[in-house]
């Protein structure tokens, strides 16, 4: 187990909308898994489908993410599922994968 430290940075670049459902999915409970490997954190949350969403944590900051669902896919940016994980994130320790 192993616990991400995420600072805020992120938020200002994420419309306040997309912020707050981010909020009620982790609220709500959808991620149904997750886990890390070496730097890349990966999970699967609930929305209209299930999603993958995988991330890396540098300094303290989000390096990359990317999401399976058609917000992100359309090139809009950081989306609710992703926030949704950066929010289990700076609440939890993350599993680490087993190999």
């Amino acid at each position: 187990m192993k616990r991400f430290k995420v600072d805020d940075s992120y938020e200002n670049n994420v419309p306040h909308n997309i912020l707050l459902k981010g909020e009620e999915y982790y609220d709500d409970e959808r991620i149904l898994d997750i886990w890390y490997k070496k730097k890349e954190i990966t999970s699967y949350i609930s929305g209209n489908e299930i999603y993958r969403v995988k991330l890396s944590i540098k300094n303290n900051k989000i390096d990359y993410c990317t999401c399976t669902c058609p917000y992100f896919i359309g090139n809009n940016g950081i989306c609710k599922h992703i926030i949704a994980i950066i929010y289990y994130i700076k609440e939890n320790t993350i599993p680490k994968l087993k190999e």
